[in-house]
């Protein structure tokens, strides 16, 4: 049974790696979004445990981070400064080189961030394509150097579920079109 398992990963990667079909590079996407780990350098101290989508920390700290690693699809070299008092104080993120879930990540949180500021947003209040309710991140930076994991049950089932075709995150393929596509007729629907 081990060895079944292991060939069906490897046809998966394999199929993603040589540019296979949009299904298989799904199924290898919702994989990899289900974990992320992040090497930590830079000033300041921090502490926390994040739940949630947007993981709002039980945390105290203040920093000026630099973040190596990847968080579900999102993955190069980040900076995330601010401070925290259990809740957050001050907060800004920046991304300097990586893929392009990594710029989808920080443009999804400053639109998030904008929509709160703005009332009359909230019916349209953005949610992180790749953030969930459920998911866990615990911060550990003593300074100079530190660790950030995560972790995400949903995407959990998202991976099992998206074997016979749900998509509960709405991250496939054709999911992601299809939701390009509303926004799109919205824009021009709003220009009206």
């Amino acid at each position: 049974m081990r060895a079944k398992w292991h060939l069906f990963v490897a046809l998966l990667l394999l199929g993603a790696m040589a540019g296979g079909c949009a299904y298989t590079k799904d199924r290898v996407n919702d994989l990899i979004d289900v974990a992320g780990a992040k090497v930590l350098a830079g000033g300041g101290v921090r502490a926390a445990f994040g739940f949630g989508p947007y993981r709002s920390p039980v945390s105290v700290g203040w920093y000026n981070l630099h973040k190596y690693g990847f968080e579900g699809r999102a993955a190069g070299h980040w900076t995330e400064s601010g401070g925290d008092l259990v809740i957050p104080l001050e907060y800004e993120i920046a991304a300097h080189w990586g893929n392009e879930e990594l710029g989808e990540n920080v443009d999804e949180y400053y639109d998030i961030v904008a929509a709160s500021e703005n009332v009359s947003s909230y019916r349209t209040y953005p949610l992180n394509r790749y953030r969930n309710y459920g998911d866990a991140q615990i911060t550990f930076f003593p300074g100079c150097l530190g660790v950030e994991v995560n972790v995400s049950p949903i995407q959990v089932c998202d991976f099992v579920l998206g074997f016979v075709t749900i998509d509960i995150v709405r991250d496939d393929h054709d999911s992601r079109e299809a939701d390009d596509e509303m926004d799109d007729e919205m824009e021009v629907a709003d220009a009206d």
